[in-house]
């Protein structure tokens, strides 16, 4: 199939890459919600600042190119239209494994894991700049490392909270291990000092913690706005309707594997009412008995 490759508009480049049944377009802030979504179900856009981005759930994915390529089709004469010279190169666009969208990315499954393994390479990059000022005899106080990490480094990994509440337990101790070697570090620590007195004995807030708290800032936060549409994607059920009344899965189900809706993901840390003793019981519960 062959679809526009890039578009060129007066400064603003076009850039699309189609990753199965999405289309990330960036750079173009105006006139792209002017192509209706809304003749074709489960075909959505979505605007934030001058990302936007184009997607259809379809379980055919031949159904899916079809409904994006007809889009592009509608771009494409919308330029003709405004004789806006588009860049032609007749050129298919490339499938590719892992998508960057808004600074994170994700999978052709729609995983982290990738993103995952970026954030603390980047984190510990940022941290080198720590340890040239640290210094090995006599450097800055460690407070004024912790203020810098807290300002400078932390924030990497906070930008993501909303979107890490999916995250498996493996995953999320990968970042911690990450943040606690930086610890270790700013507070002139032994490598082997034990994880579990670590945070103790700096006065320091785990980022587990810290995810958390940001993810029942962020509930709070939405449910008390006027964005009706973020208020939506909190309450959006796991299941889309099918034409003959069905209620389908939302993600393709991976044998093996548990995927946690992300809005009742989100939700749980702004909804801490049980006791820690029943939240233990109803934790070490079989899921085939809750």
């Amino acid at each position: 199939m062959e679809v526009l490759s890039g578009l060129q508009i007066a400064r603003h480049t076009f850039k699309i890459w189609k990753k199965s049944s999405v289309v990330f377009l960036s750079s173009w802030p105006i006139e792209l919600m002017r192509f209706s979504c809304y003749r074709c179900p489960r075909t959505k856009t979505r605007l934030f600042a001058d990302e936007t981005a184009m997607w259809t759930s379809q379980r055919n994915p031949t159904i899916a190119a079809r409904i994006l390529q007809g889009h592009l089709n509608d771009i494409t004469t919308w330029t003709n239209t405004w004789r806006i010279k588009p860049n032609l190169n007749n050129q298919v666009i490339p499938k590719l494994q892992h998508i960057r969208y808004l600074g994170v990315t994700f999978s052709k499954n729609c995983t982290l894991n990738q993103d995952v393994n970026e954030t603390p390479k980047k984190s510990r990059n940022r941290a080198n700049l720590l340890y040239r000022i640290r210094g090995r005899i006599n450097g800055c106080d460690s407070k004024t490392l912790y203020h810098t990490y807290k300002s400078y480094i932390r924030p990497v990994i906070e930008y993501r909270a909303p979107i890490y509440a999916t995250l498996y337990p493996a995953l999320l101790h990968q970042i911690s291990a990450c943040e606690r070697r930086m610890l270790r570090r700013i507070f002139r620590l032994p490598d082997r000092f034990p994880s579990d007195n670590l945070h103790q004995e700096t006065n320091t807030i785990p980022i587990q913690s810290r995810l958390k708290e940001l993810q029942s800032r962020y509930v709070t936060r939405t449910l008390n706005s006027n964005n009706a549409l973020a208020i939506q994607t909190l309450s959006t059920s796991f299941k889309y309707p099918s034409r003959d009344d069905r209620l389908l899965n939302r993600i393709p189900k991976i044998p093996k594997r548990k995927l946690k809706h992300p809005p009742t993901a989100l939700l749980s840390p702004a909804y801490t009412d049980l006791p820690d003793d029943l939240q233990e019981l109803v934790d070490s519960t079989p899921s085939t008995m809750r």
